[in-house]
Order: structure tokens, then C-alpha cells, then sequence
């Protein structure tokens, strides 16, 4: 976390372009990385990458992120396993106790079925709660999970990109110290050229 060996996001850099800041996190596929550079945030999973521009960004914070959809099948589950129940009138019977050739058992197996689904709907809901820092632009939300001992530095990161927002990169423990103006840089990019010497001046002997 912080800074780290260029070797790895190297790659996915343009020509000139410098990190400021960087997450990592080891995932069984591989590793993935938040990379803060001069000009955008660079995500990296594998060997893919996607970029955001912080011109492009809408909101940006650390977040506690919950999968609201599972619990939505869940309570869609469980209200029509109860439904079924209560309109049918029917029992509910222990999977060994159920005989699949007799209509009203069928009924009340496919009715336990729906409530052990959204049982499992509700500990995946459980289970899927994490932290992570959120990007969202006009076209797309992209997510960066990470873990309570990463809590410090992904507040850090956030801050730091809320910074080069609106051009102001103060300094940090884990910034260079040169790298602290992005738009000195956009600035030096346009001063005018100079100017060429006009027909009345004196051209220099070779």
C-alpha cells in the first residue's frame, strides 16, 4: 500500500504520466490495484484496467457497501413460500418426510424449498457486506473492496483525489514531494512560444 515498485502498473501508465498514491489487495486470481496518478485514477484487475478522469467523477468516498438485491429475493422468496402456505392450507413436511408422488407434499416441498432459498439469500447478503471506495461517474460506478486494516489508507486516498480535483495536491507521507500542482504542469504545457524575430529586427551573424 502507498507507494510501491513501478513494475507492476508501469504499463498502464501513459508516457510522462506519474502515481501519486496506490491500494493493493491479493485476490486467488491475482492482484488488484487503485492506482492515483497526475491526471486520473487507473483501476487494475489482472491483466485489465479501466480509467477514470477526475474531471469525469461525480461523487467519491469509502462506503459501507451492501448487495440489497439478495435481500430483495430473499423477502420475495419467503413472501410466496407464506403465501403459498397460508392460501393452499397445507402442512409443511421434513424433506425426508416428503413423497414426491403425492400432490400436496410436492407442494409443501417446493413451498420449504422457497423459505430454505431465502434463507441462503439472506446469509449471502450477510456474507457479501463489505468496505469499499466508490467512484461514480455519469456512465459507470466502480468499486475498490478493501479490508478494516486498510481503512487509514483508503481515507487517504480519498482525500488525496478529492485534492487533485480541484488542483490543489498537498503534500503526504506517501507523495513525492515534487508532485504536489497538477495544473503548474498543464500551465507550463502552454506558454506561448517565442515569438519570431520580426523583418526590421536584426537577424544574429553566423
Amino acid at each position: 500500500m502507498g507507494w510501491m515498485g513501478m513494475s507492476r502498473i508501469d504499463k498502464f501508465l501513459y508516457i510522462g504520466e506519474k502515481a501519486i498514491f496506490s491500494l493493493s489487495k491479493e485476490l486467488p486470481l491475482g492482484s488488484e490495484y487503485l492506482v492515483a496518478t497526475d491526471r486520473r485514477i487507473v483501476h487494475i484487475k489482472g491483466e485489465r484496467f479501466y480509467d477514470v478522469k477526475y474531471e469525469s467523477l461525480e461523487s467519491l468516498g469509502c462506503y459501507t457497501i451492501y448487495e440489497w438485491r439478495l435481500l430483495l429475493v430473499a423477502v420475495i422468496a419467503a413472501v410466496t413460500a407464506l403465501l403459498m402456505s397460508a392460501t393452499i392450507n397445507i402442512p409443511l413436511y421434513f424433506i425426508s418426510d416428503v413423497n414426491l408422488e403425492n400432490l400436496t407434499h410436492m407442494l409443501s416441498f417446493t413451498i420449504s424449498l422457497l423459505l430454505a432459498f431465502a434463507g441462503a439469500m439472506v446469509l449471502a447478503f450477510v456474507l457479501t457486506i463489505r468496505r469499499g471506495i466508490v467512484m461514480k461517474t455519469q456512465f459507470e460506478t466502480r468499486i475498490f473492496s478493501y479490508p478494516r486494516s486498510m481503512k487509514k489508507e483508503a481515507f487517504d486516498f480519498v482525500k488525496i483525489v478529492r485534492a487533485a480535483e480541484v488542483g490543489i495536491l498537498k503534500p503526504h507521507k506517501s507523495i513525492r514531494p515534487e508532485v504536489i500542482e497538477p495544473r503548474q504542469r498543464n500551465q507550463e504545457a502552454l506558454k506561448p512560444l517565442p515569438s519570431r524575430p520580426q523583418p526590421d529586427e536584426k537577424m544574429p551573424r553566423l
